[in-house]
């Protein structure tokens, strides 16, 4: 299938798409408008991550875990429930952290019902964050400059001792110098280890003096005057998408539920019969109505019927075709316009056609030619009178029509009897060639007995009217009863907006119903 197929199926199913799209954006769009505004409010915190000069790959690494780890701070249970505390409230709105990247810059959004309390929840961890920043990033172990006092404490106590101890082992009696000598190194070292955890202490002490003054608040959450949710006009272009998506589905999916023969190709795979035929959806508009039956000029059907007699005789000449019925699915599909146009592009050869209306039960051709029904077909079945009587003249020189006449009570019977195939001989004898409009297959049995009694079979296909289903149990039928199925005349074959009419070009109307409608 190519992409005229595909746009073909849009342009049929047009209006599942447009009314789903639709749909859903009106669905998008009253959801929007009943939803409960929501209101976000935003402050946003520096951290400052860099406690010297110098910039290597592991302080990275530090600033990412340290931001990500105050970003997790800010949600957890501690805080939120200080801010609980601070602000008196028993439920929080929606709070969301967010690290922007590249910076050192954390957001802070406080989301709900009441814009007032988004501005105070936002602000609040911000404060709570900045004021209990070393707190909340030890918890409650013991910090580095605890730790390196408590070292210094003891080495200084260790040192007191060694030197007291020198003391008394230089002042004492028999001094050994031995013991003295390792006194002092002891003591050497113990003063070193000391110095080291000074200069250790002192660090300690200017990074926490830093961590203590890391975080500043940037820029504090104002009022939001504008809810942040719902997103009206978001909603509805994503509604809209949505309904388009789903729209497509639909259309596809109801094209491939659908039997209907919208396409020429359908109708062809289908029926497997050769396509005598493609009469076009168009015709000249007379008296406020559209004219069923070609007038004299050009026309796209013109054209049309005049190659359905091309092709016509060309199989005559295999055939013998002298008596043809026209058939077709079911009502609607413009049988009786098609036998009719045909046999006037006939007649216009001056052959001598004979058309009979051999729908008793629904006659339309008296319709078409604007002829009385008074005396016509089921009178000359009944031997009430002859067929020259019953024979009226048609719209065109060499055009002869034999209406239905009065509904008989079981047509079937009168159609089937061996008058009907007596009057079919002598007609071929009389006229050049013999044309019958027959009741639909799918309705009725008439046509299936009318069938055989012909030379030939044409049955006609209405595009984007006929079924799948209804065309190949119509060609079953012609088959159980060995009719001679010539071919297919495809109605509706195209659409034409222009037609040339007397050697001018005039606008026309698609055609919305056929005479046997």
């Amino acid at each position: 299938m190519d992409l005229r197929a595909y746009l073909a199926i849009l342009i049929r199913r047009k209006w599942i798409v447009i009314c789903t799209v639709v749909v859903t954006a009106a669905i998008a769009g009253i959801a929007s408008k009943l939803m409960p505004p929501m209101y976000a409010a935003t402050t946003t915190v520096r951290v400052a991550t860099g406690v010297s000069g110098r910039v290597e790959y592991a302080d990275y690494i530090y600033a990412e875990r340290l931001m990500n780890t105050y970003a997790e701070i800010l949600s957890s249970a501690p805080v939120l429930d200080e801010v609980k505390q601070r602000l008196g409230l028993n439920d929080l709105p929606d709070i969301k952290t967010e690290v922007v990247r590249d910076t050192e810059l954390i957001r802070i959004t406080a989301e709900g019902s009441d814009p007032l309390v988004s501005q105070n929840v936002a602000n609040a961890l911000a404060d709570v964050l900045k004021s209990q920043s070393e707190e909340l990033y030890t918890g409650s172990t013991k910090s580095a400059r605890e730790i390196l006092g408590e070292l210094i404490a003891r080495a200084e106590s260790e040192l007191a001792q060694l030197r007291l101890d020198r003391d008394a082992a230089m002042t004492g009696a028999g001094a050994e110098a031995e013991r003295i000598d390792a006194l002092n190194s002891s003591i050497q070292l113990k003063e070193q280890t000391l110095a080291l955890l000074l200069a250790q202490f002192e660090n300690a002490q200017f990074s926490e003096a830093i961590r203590a003054n890391a975080i500043t608040i940037v820029e504090p959450a104002s009022r939001p005057w504008t809810p942040s949710k719902p997103n009206t006009k978001v909603n509805v272009v994503l509604g809209t998408a949505i309904g388009l998506l789903a729209g497509l589905g639909l259309a596809f999916m109801f094209e491939n539920m659908d039997s209907t023969l919208h396409t020429t190709e359908a109708i062809e795979s289908t029926t497997e019969l050769p396509i005598l035929g493609r009469i076009p959806v168009a015709g000249p508009i007379h008296n406020g109505r559209r004219v069923q039956v070609s007038a004299p000029g050009f026309s796209l059907q013109d054209e049309a019927y005049r190659r359905l007699r091309t092709n016509i005789l060309a199989l005559s000449t295999e055939n013998h075709l002298k008596t043809m019925a026209a058939s077709s699915a079911d009502r609607g599909e413009g049988k009786s316009t098609v036998i009719a146009n045909l046999a006037m592009a006939f007649a216009r050869t001056g052959r001598r056609v004979l058309l009979i209306d051999a729908d008793l039960r629904l006659p339309v051709l008296h319709t078409l030619f604007e002829l009385p029904n008074r005396i016509g077909l089921s009178n000359v079945l009944c031997r009430e009178v002859g067929l020259d009587e019953a024979v009226q003249n048609g719209r065109a020189a060499g055009l002869y029509v034999l209406t239905s006449g009065p509904p008989p009570q079981d047509p079937a019977e009168l159609l089937g009897t061996e008058h009907m195939r007596e009057l079919l001989r002598h007609s071929a004898e009389q006229y050049d060639l013999v044309l019958i409009d027959t009741p639909c297959l799918l309705s009725v049995a008439d046509a299936a007995i009318m069938s055989p009694l012909v030379d030939g079979v044409l049955l006609v296909v209405s595009r984007s009217l006929a079924t799948r289903e209804d065309v190949r149990a119509s060609i079953g039928q012609l088959s159980d009863v060995r009719a001679n199925t010539v071919g297919v005349v495809i109605n509706r074959a195209e659409k034409s907006p222009k037609y040339y009419y007397g050697g001018h070009l005039q606008r026309v109307e698609e055609a919305e119903h056929e005479a046997d409608a």
